[in-house]
């Protein structure tokens, strides 16, 4: 029951994460742009200390001197004008992404600091270990694209709490195993692709009527 469900798929799925040999940013299912974006906020000191703390936990944990582009990073320039990062007026940030520009290392766990990021975009980069559970505190989160990586280990339960979910892109990991937590049936989203991986679907009626709801689910099979 885990086999792609192509006859659901709408225009938006189709383009909305297609980039190269990875996948972009997704987006909500209506087309919507994210109206907090802004690439021309200040960053008012006291909103901007813990995000600033995280955003530098990512350069340096993920050899961000050695990035394809790392344009303004740690500088005192706009939030707005660092390269793929987007933040609202207030200065929190609501979308990193990232992908295809060599970062390496595992994903940093200080991520989940990030209390108002609405997109996370880590696909065709160099990341290795394990998906931090702290990525369940991002309570905002939309879309979460980790394709196309070294991860390895099981999907930590805490994903389940992410119930604005729209997308769940997990695919090219082939070192992700075990059975896809119970807790994701928490979770609505409209893609949700994980196959080229070790992971597996368990086979209990609840958890194959949630996968068979999503309208882009493809998997990688049933749990023997």
């Amino acid at each position: 029951m885990t086999s792609p469900k192509h006859l659901k798929l709408s225009v938006v799925a189709l383009v909305s994460l297609a980039v190269g040999g990875g996948y972009g940013d997704p987006v909500d299912p209506a087309g919507d742009v994210d109206p907090e974006d802004a690439r021309d906020t200040v960053r008012p000191a006291a909103a901007m200390t813990g995000q600033l703390d995280v955003l530098d936990s990512v350069y340096w944990n993920t050899g961000g001197a050695n990035w394809n582009d790392n344009t303004n990073w740690l500088t005192d320039e706009p939030l707005g004008d660092w390269y793929s990062v987007s933040a609202d007026t207030q200065g929190n940030v609501t979308r990193l992404s990232l992908y295809d520009n060599d970062l390496a290392g595992s994903i940093p766990a200080k991520l989940g600091g990030l209390d108002s990021l609405r997109y996370l975009n880590f696909s065709s980069n160099d990341f290795t270990g394990s998906i931090p559970a702290e990525l369940g505190n991002l309570v905002s989160l939309r879309g979460l694209n980790l394709s196309s990586n070294g991860l390895t280990g099981s999907i930590p339960a805490e994903l389940g709490n992410l119930e604005s979910l729209w997308g769940l892109l997990l695919q090219g990991n082939s070192g992700l195993t075990g059975p896809l937590p119970d807790d994701l049936t928490g979770t609505t989203p409209y893609v949700f692709h994980w196959y080229d991986t070790g992971l597996c679907a368990p086979t209990d009626a609840a958890f194959q009527a949630w996968l068979d709801s999503i309208p882009d689910e493809q998997g990688a099979g049933d749990c023997s």
